[in-house]
């Protein structure tokens, strides 16, 4: 997981041109979410998808509520 500005969010094609296969990315704004609720975020993320799904892929923090 990594924080990020709206601006400066990496975008997929970048590591596709590297030819570089990430695991998966989770994407959380700066200082937006206690430790606690970055955690259940998280383990909601880590319930609903698997590893080959999460492969490739870039996930926002933001939209597992």
């Amino acid at each position: 997981m990594t924080g990020w500005r709206a601006a400066t969010a990496p975008r997929p094609q970048c590591w596709l041109e590297l030819h570089c296969r990430p695991a998966g990315i989770i994407l959380a704004p700066q200082q937006r979410y206690g430790i606690g609720e970055q955690l259940r975020r998280l383990l909601r993320i880590h319930a609903h998808r698997t590893a080959e799904d999460m492969a490739n892929q870039l996930e926002f923090l933001s939209h597992w509520r």
